[in-house]
């Protein structure tokens, strides 16, 4: 996975991090921040995959099964 993000994404993933702690101490589940960072790496992995796929799928490159059309 690219790890070149830009300033202005390195600053929206530091604050998502943030709220996800705010988030889980407000209803009393206490994580540390290590297992939040696990977490969010899995669901930026998952999100650039399917991102990956739907576009691939827009151009016209896979089918929705998601395999290669042949022209």
């Amino acid at each position: 996975m690219n790890q070149d993000y830009s300033v202005t994404q390195a600053a929206n993933i530091g604050a998502f991090v943030g709220m996800i702690m705010l988030l889980l101490n407000y209803f009393k589940i206490n994580i540390t921040q290590e297992e939040v960072q696990t977490l969010l790496g899995a669901a930026i992995t998952l999100g650039s995959i399917i991102v990956s796929f739907i576009n691939r799928y827009r151009k016209g490159d896979i089918k929705l099964s998601g395999v290669k059309k042949t022209y």
